[in-house]
């Protein structure tokens, strides 16, 4: 319910799965039809896919082969059947079923629960984290609501993301405190940071669509004056990091934003090359 996913694919027999996930339970009176579509509680697609597919062993040569791997170990999937069989069933369906180019897709990590504080779907509905309790509540009111200063669809659903998986260590949730006291404390540098991000606009959702070459020159052109905008981001961050060698280098929230620093890197070839092919205004 967390990720609220528009389709969500299973083996087509498991019936007792497919009842959990849409809301209800197993009626032994009635008999599924198998691969039937299906609504879940949340109200994405449910879809019944081959059984095999799932299977851990044809899954893990479905994975080794789009990896390009022999061994699955360093994605962190040893001993992991269920991960291996539905992250194998995804690929396969993908590829085979829906006959999508899936070269973009050069990563798979592990999610372990165990770095976060689990909230199931009662609790984040009865605290009003992400909507209100009652259909006609005001959506301000939730905690979501209340937070939610973003200026971009993307800081928006990593706000979303924080709150129903809070984390669960101390280290890390100091880490993250000392960092937003830090820009708190750089009041002027933040409005002009928040500035600046307002130019990426969505830059994953304008990436996902280019990699799945479904993208248009207008993509194109949000995507140059998102990576305009990095080397004065990065500027921004490490301004108020410090620099990596200072004596309260990763107390007052440097380690953080150091490393998020580090991971903005200029692309200036990529923009020239958009500078001097797209127009301003695209069709």
């Amino acid at each position: 319910d967390r990720l609220r996913p528009a389709e969500l694919i299973l083996p087509t027999e498991a019936a007792d799965l497919r009842a959990l996930l849409e809301g209800g339970a197993v009626d032994e009176g009635s008999t599924p039809i198998p691969g039937a579509p299906g609504r879940l509680s949340s109200g994405g697609i449910l879809i019944g896919y081959d059984d095999w597919t799932f299977l851990p062993e044809t899954a893990v040569y479905t994975l080794q082969e789009h990896f390009k791997v022999a061994s699955l170990d360093g994605y962190g999937l040893r001993g992991k059947a269920a991960s291996i069989g539905a992250a194998g069933a995804v690929i396969h369906y993908l590829a085979q079923h829906l006959r999508r180019d899936l070269t973009h897709l050069t990563r798979l990590t592990s999610y372990q629960v165990t770095d976060f504080l689990i909230l199931d779907t009662t609790s984040v509905r009865n605290l009003e984290v992400l909507e209100p309790l009652h259909s006609d509540g005001n959506r301000q009111t939730t905690l979501f609501g209340a937070m939610n200063r973003a200026v971009t669809p993307m800081g928006a659903r990593r706000l979303r993301d924080w709150l129903t998986q809070p984390l669960s260590s101390e280290s890390a949730i100091n880490e993250r405190q000392d960092a937003v006291q830090a820009w708190v404390g750089a009041g002027p540098t933040l409005d002009e940071f928040r500035t600046a991000l307002r130019e990426m606009r969505d830059l994953e959702r304008t990436l996902g669509r280019l990699s799945l070459a479904s993208g248009n020159g207008r993509d194109l052109v949000a995507l140059r004056l998102a990576l305009k905008q990095v080397p004065r981001l990065r500027a921004l961050v490490e301004s108020v990091a410090g620099p990596a060698d200072a004596p309260l280098a990763g107390q007052v929230g440097g380690k953080l934003l150091q490393r998020l620093a580090g991971g903005l890197q200029d692309l200036p070839a990529l923009v020239e090359v958009l500078d001097r092919s797209i127009v301003d205004e695209p069709p």
